[in-house]
């Protein structure tokens, strides 16, 4: 008898749970599916830094695994840092202790060019990065069945396990060899789905960090905000062509612009959208309009679709609908990324700028082509299959596109801006910037409620309950082929192999994001009254729908320890503009100025010699402006954001960070509106901004 209780405790404790696949699936109708691939090393890894011991399920004296119950979390620092640290007694206590949470979810921090970078270079402040589980080198074992731990809960608990660990603090009142009491992080800075993870964090342990400051801040429990995204996404594009376009396409015959250029030249002169005429513009929008909502109705989510598209590119139903290349999807991202056109008086970064102008070109110009076009390679205005190619689309000088512009030396060079756009957008899909992990981004994002791929499927399937959640064995449904399923999903092998992927159990009870969830209880369970700024980016896509003016008012509890801030224009990726200085014309300007002055009305005026000499002046004055303002922008960027930053981590209140002069500066500097609790100043200022075209322009009007 003994032998027998001694073998059922052994096989209790060996058990592996499979959730997701093999005979009844958990699903309950005993049907067999086949054990899905596992996550390979290259879809979840960056360089190593520290490591700390994890526990893979916190708070629990058992996994469900006789082995691998740990992990190894890697972190590392930002330059000069002299922060705490393992076996270190002591530290400076002078500079700002910050951790940085990574979005995504997925991405991992680049270890050469960490987010505090200019901070940390300046010796501003002690700044800790972290590989988030499932990412980086903070590898979990490659099983489907691991992914039950990569939740954004069971991060909180790899954060204090790092905070206690860098402290060496006690776990427990008497340990040995630690130091008691707490010290909390100064500020956890955390940007997109980290500020799930940062709100859970405040919320449980609310003495163990002094600040939040949430960019881009998600939330997907108030209402359904698939609509207000679309719309901002196709704002953006139109915006991009109002604020980047001149009324007429009008060139001196000497503008280099109307010569030949190269896909490799400078082609500066022709990101403008001034053969745009209103008709075009009209159908563009709706074209777009109707290709998102047909995508969305069919695949749940374009990123979904973007992700996995040479997936999907083998569906032969899905390459007639969509005959579009992957560049064309990406280019959507990156209006949710990079947001809109730029507002008067500001100015994005030089790179950023170019990013949006050719996710705008390359968008507009493949909505405008018919579909037969984009399949029937007799057609004249065939772009070709750019999938395999080395050369980028052909495009057609003489498409109706371009009927506004009478010089075929201006339409190919705006052929060619085209043909630029395309490697602009394969070279930013493969940046180190991008760097993420496949399956941290799909898991996570399913766990935590951010994947809306799946809710929109559950939810015209009518499979959700009154708060938006599924059962976990509605995903095994989908992977299984459930007849009673629409068709589009039954018959999509992309998204059953993506949900077959998924190692949720048949009992997990996927939810969207509400930050401020009330539980059985009547408690809210990720509020707190911890001293939180948010960072919106007013062209957010991602955040659409008032996410962030949600978690303002409901997830924080202390009115007088919130503050948001909004950058209009700003898009999810918070790359910021800043404002152009009005200054005097320089010493150079003036010369050619006088000589203008001198020019007119004398026989010089006629002149070919000296009209020509003018033109190069003028052109050169242009240039170094360019140049040096284009310099120019990321440090002052950087500079500023320093400066709101530190103002906001170093004020003992937040009613003291914004009497801060420095930081006040810096939140004008990036053509940010402060808001706490006087709303009217704030939506003055996103008036003044936006010249009265934001919609809570019109309610101050009324008023």
């Amino acid at each position: 008898m003994d032998r027998w209780l001694v073998i059922l405790i052994f096989a209790a404790f060996t058990y592996v749970p499979t959730y997701s696949y093999g005979q009844d699936g958990g699903g309950g109708n005993g049907a067999y599916r086949p054990k899905p691939p596992e996550w390979q090393p290259g879809e979840m890894n960056s360089r190593m830094g520290g490591k700390i011991e994890a526990e893979l399920k916190p708070r629990s004296w058992f996994c469900g695994f006789v082995r691998d119950c740990k992990f190894d979390l890697h972190y590392f620092f930002g330059d000069h840092y002299d922060g705490p640290a393992p076996r270190k007694s002591d530290y400076n206590k002078t500079k700002p202790w910050i951790l940085f949470i990574s979005g995504g979810p997925g991405e991992i921090v680049h270890r050469e060019e960490p987010y505090f970078w200019y901070m940390d270079g300046q010796d501003k402040v002690n700044s800790v990065y972290f590989d988030v589980r499932g990412t980086g080198f903070s590898v979990i074992p490659e099983s489907n069945d691991y992914d039950q731990f990569l939740r954004a809960e069971y991060v909180v608990e790899d954060i204090e396990t790092l905070r206690k660990t860098l402290l060496n603090e006690c776990d427990f009142p008497g340990q040995s060899n630690c130091k008691t009491g707490v010290t909390p992080w100064d500020a956890i800075y955390a940007t997109s789905w980290g500020t799930i993870v940062a709100q859970q964090y405040a919320a449980r342990y609310r003495n163990n960090v002094s600040k939040l400051i949430l960019a881009a801040p998600v939330s997907r429990g108030h209402h359904n905000t698939d609509e207000a995204r679309r719309k901002m996404i196709v704002d953006n594009l139109l915006d991009i062509f109002d604020k980047h376009r001149t009324k007429e396409c009008l060139w001196d015959r000497n503008d280099p612009v109307k010569q030949p250029l190269s896909v490799f030249s400078d082609l500066t002169g022709v990101e403008n959208f001034c053969f745009l005429t209103d008709n075009q513009k009209s159908i563009i929008r709706d074209e777009f309009v109707k290709l998102l909502n047909s995508i969305e109705t069919k695949y749940g989510s374009v990123n979904f679709v973007a992700s996995f598209y040479k997936q999907f590119r083998n569906d032969t139903d899905f390459r007639e609908e969509y005959p579009y290349p992957k560049e064309f999807f990406d280019a959507i991202r990156q209006l949710e990324d990079f947001g809109a056109g730029e507002l008067a008086g500001l100015s994005f970064d030089a790179t950023i700028k170019q990013r949006k102008m050719s996710a705008a070109m390359y968008l507009a110009y493949y909505l405008w082509l018919p579909k037969k076009a984009l399949t029937d390679t007799s057609d004249p205005l065939y772009p070709g299959d750019v999938e395999f190619s080395l050369t980028g689309p052909r495009c057609k000088a003489q498409a109706d596109f371009f009927s506004a512009l009478e010089d075929n030396i201006l339409k190919e060079n705006f052929c060619r801006r085209i043909v630029a756009a395309y490697f602009d957008l394969r070279a930013f899909s493969r940046a180190p910037s991008f760097n993420h992990s496949a399956r941290a981004r799909t898991v996570f994002s399913v766990n935590d409620g951010l994947a809306q791929w799946i809710f929109e499927i559950m939810k015209r399937e009518r499979r959700v309950d009154h708060q938006g959640c599924f059962a976990g064995r509605e995903i095994q449904n989908i992977a299984r082929g459930d007849s009673q399923l629409q068709a589009v999903v039954i018959n999509n092998t992309v998204i059953k192999e993506q949900a077959g992927r998924l190692g949720i159990s048949a009992t997990d009870r996927p939810c969207p994001w509400d930050p401020a969830r009330v539980n059985g209880s009547g408690e809210c369970e990720n509020c707190h009254d911890v001293d939180t700024l948010i960072l919106k980016g007013g062209a957010d896509a991602i955040t659409a729908g008032d996410q962030a003016e949600y978690l303002f008012e409901k997830a924080l509890l202390d009115r007088t320890k919130r503050a948001l801030i909004e950058f209009p224009g700003v898009g999810h990726a918070m790359n910021f503009q800043v404002k152009t200085r009005n200054q005097e014309p320089d010493e150079f300007a003036k010369v050619i100025s006088d000589f203008e002055a001198a020019v007119i009305g004398t026989k010089m005026e006629n002149d070919t010699a000296h009209k020509a000499l003018l033109e190069k002046l003028k052109e050169r004055r242009d240039l170094e402006k360019r140049i040096q303002k284009q310099a120019s922008i990321p440090g002052i960027i950087n500079v500023n954001l320093q400066e709101l930053i530190l103002g906001f981590v170093t004020s003992k209140t937040v009613r003291d960070f914004t009497q801060n002069e420095k930081a006040r500066t810096g939140i004008e500097t990036l053509g940010g509106c402060l808001r706490t609790e006087d709303n009217e100043k704030f939506s003055e200022c996103i008036c003044k901004l936006t010249k009265d075209k934001n919609p809570i322009c019109k309610t101050l009007t009324k008023k």
